[in-house]
């Protein structure tokens, strides 16, 4: 359906008997969006009130990015001497907002503005203003208000710095708050310490470290747990990615973690599910990886997908899907900051890959192709902060395709294989590009590929394999 974009800041909408909510702010911007309400001149919406002013009359399109901003406590609050949605571009920096021309946009991020010029289509020279809600690939998912058929939801397409929309005339840029912080990028910087799970245990062995890859071992809890059994997530909210977490698959045992790697086991949830049917992410949206994930590979009521937050709740229905873990990774598609999209690898041309926002949204197709997730991992190749890139190690070329969607890009000709490397940020950028190998081989043992382009470096030396190893922040 092809939306109209209306803003009618000038005129009157027609009166209702009553403002009608037509999308709950709990259904966008990660459960944390305001009413969108339909035009009306009752001056509340479900709980919310107008916030009055200048802020474009009973429930128009300015009149959702106030209060949306005001509700968050954003810079731009209420827009001082803004009448026009126009207006909110052309004063960005008065209020405290940056901008960015379209044609030269380098970032769109949920909770950001899109404005429309003065030719906007039914806007009386008042020009419109879309609020972004997701980024997939090159589809920006944005809600507004008062647009001409009152279809809260629309869709942008966005390719080289350029924002475009039918029918919705010209759009002038983006503009973000740096109050913003809704989403925060992940930010996996560190995400370089060398974790290795031996299934023996004793001195110098168990668990144990190396930091940047390169120091020396370092020992943690001694344990005879090997990695076939665990993950490394952030279960204790201090924002590294050091705590292990070990799926038993007793009952009675079940779910435990030890913190920093370091501490004793500490009970989570009690289940005989293991990690191969597992995976750790943010499906709660409180920014640690502290949440388990399963995919069963049986479909129906109370099965499919589901989610334990912080790994110690009941479970929670997600997807209704007989797609199980070894199709499955979990990324950010939609840009909200959060590990919580579920992208599958079907192996299906025509299907190809896809992925289901938020572990519960319809697929959306990706790429058309019919490469497996054997031979993939997500990272984020091109700078974005978001774990949607996709990184195929053939055996040949290493390639990515960028947003799941991209034409792939040749990066290190190389014929090492996915089953022995993973992905980091080894050079502290901020950014998980970095290839890391464990090679096996004393005297090469491990060595990096700065964004997965540069020769390899060499890091420490040692016979230890990807099998036992995972990538953590232990420092």
């Amino acid at each position: 359906m092809t939306v109209v974009a209306a803003s009618i800041i000038g005129v009157q909408a027609p009166a209702q008997a009553s403002a009608t909510v037509l999308l709950a702010g709990s259904s966008w911007l990660n459960g944390q969006g305001v009413n969108v309400c339909a035009p009306s001149t009752d001056p509340s919406c479900g709980d919310q009130a107008h916030v009055g002013g200048w802020s474009g009359n009973w429930w128009q399109c300015v009149e959702l990015a106030q209060r949306l901003y005001q509700a968050r406590g954003w810079h731009g609050g209420i827009f001082a001497n803004v009448s026009y949605a126009y207006q909110i571009y052309d004063q960005a920096s008065a209020l405290g907002m940056s901008r960015q021309a379209n044609g030269s946009i380098t970032s769109l991020v949920p909770g950001d503005m899109i404005i429309h010029d003065t030719d906007t289509p039914y806007s009386y020279g008042a020009g419109h203003v879309s609020i972004v809600d997701s980024v997939v690939g090159s589809t920006v998912n944005v809600v507004e208000q008062n647009t001409y058929n009152n279809d809260p939801t629309g869709q942008y397409t966005f390719s080289a710095g350029t924002l475009s929309r039918a029918g919705t005339g010209t759009i002038r840029g983006v503009v973000h708050d740096p109050g913003n912080q809704n989403p925060t990028p992940p930010s996996p910087e560190g995400l370089d310490d060398i974790f290795q799970a031996t299934g023996a245990s004793g001195t110098d062995r168990g668990w144990r470290v190396s930091i940047d890859g390169m120091g020396a071992w370092v020992s943690l809890r001694d344990s005879a747990t090997s990695m076939s059994s665990l993950a490394l997530g952030d279960f204790d909210g201090d924002d590294h990615l050091d705590d292990v977490f070990q799926a038993s698959g007793v009952e009675g045992v079940g779910w435990r973690v030890s913190l920093n790697g370091t501490s004793p086991w500490q009970p989570l949830k009690m289940s005989t599910a293991t990690m191969d049917t597992l995976a750790l992410g943010d499906f709660d949206g409180d920014g640690h990886i502290d949440d388990v994930f399963q995919a069963t590979g049986v479909s129906g009521t109370d099965r499919g997908w589901r989610v334990s937050f912080n790994g110690s709740t009941a479970w929670q229905p997600l997807k209704d899907s007989a797609a199980s873990m070894n199709t499955l990774a979990i990324g950010d598609f939609d840009s909200d900051g959060f590990t919580d999209d579920i992208f599958q690898a079907s192996g299906v041309e025509g299907v190809g890959w896809r992925v289901s926002m938020n572990g519960t949204g319809s697929w959306q197709s990706l790429r058309q192709s019919t490469t497996t997730m054997n031979t993939l991992m997500l990272g984020d190749f091109d700078g974005g902060g978001y774990l949607n890139d996709i990184f195929q190690a053939t055996g040949a070329t290493w390639r990515a395709s960028m947003n799941g969607v991209d034409s792939w890009q040749p990066l290190l000709s190389s014929e090492t294989s996915s089953t022995s490397l993973a992905i980091g940020d080894f050079d502290s950028d901020g950014h998980l590009d970095d290839v890391f190998q464990a090679s096996g081989v004393e005297g090469i043992g491990w060595r990096v590929s700065l964004n997965g382009t540069n020769a390899w470096q060499s890091l420490r030396q040692s016979v230890a394999t990807m099998d036992t190893l995972a990538i953590g922040d232990f420092s």
